[in-house]
């Protein structure tokens, strides 16, 4: 085979490999691309979720109201805002320790202001969640055994916002270090 046709067919090799190698960077970046869309995704529809009108009229009367009265004084109606606030928290906690929703989107999401809430709500919602007649069904059981995944995200939270008792203040991120979202 003369040299021309050997180095010709080099060349077109070459230039194949070059092409299959943008074709697997492109790939990569969709990849990349539809992942980061997807968290985003995920992120979002969590505010949503937890932004929905029931659950911020529920959390407001809690935070404004239900907080001030004991616990035995609280109306049918105290009790079932109180269930929705630990319904929602318990939702957003399925997403969040289930993975759903990726670490970072989670660890922003408890670093803001909703791990503030979740801190205040938890501990605010203490005797409604300490008491065993919270849910009914073949035998009562107690709320913290129910909305366990309302708990765990306030252990995360804690981790966040307890160390300094001022609502709102958030502890600074540590660099090249993600706090592990497990409780």
């Amino acid at each position: 085979m003369p040299a021309w046709v050997a180095s010709s067919a080099d060349f077109l090799a070459n230039i194949a490999t070059i092409f299959a190698a943008f074709g697997v960077l492109i790939a990569l970046w969709r990849v990349s691309h539809d992942i980061r869309t997807r968290n985003q995704q995920s992120f979002f529809y969590l505010h949503q979720y937890l932004s929905q009108d029931g659950f911020s009229v529920a959390r407001r009367e809690l935070r404004e109201r239900l907080r001030e009265i004991d616990y035995e004084d609280w109306t049918e109606d105290d009790k079932a805002s109180a269930n929705r606030v630990c319904a929602s928290y318990d939702q957003a906690g399925i997403l969040i320790t289930g993975g759903i929703v990726d670490s970072q989107s989670a660890e922003v999401f408890l670093r803001s202001s909703w791990g503030e809430s979740i801190c205040h709500q938890y501990e605010a919602l203490s005797d409604y969640l300490d008491d065993d007649r919270v849910k009914r069904g073949v035998s009562a059981i107690r709320g913290r055994d129910f909305f366990v995944h309302f708990g765990d995200l306030y252990k995360i939270s804690c981790r966040f916002h307890r160390k300094s008792r001022r609502a709102g203040v958030v502890a600074p991120r540590r660099k090249k270090q993600t706090a592990s979202l497990r409780p």
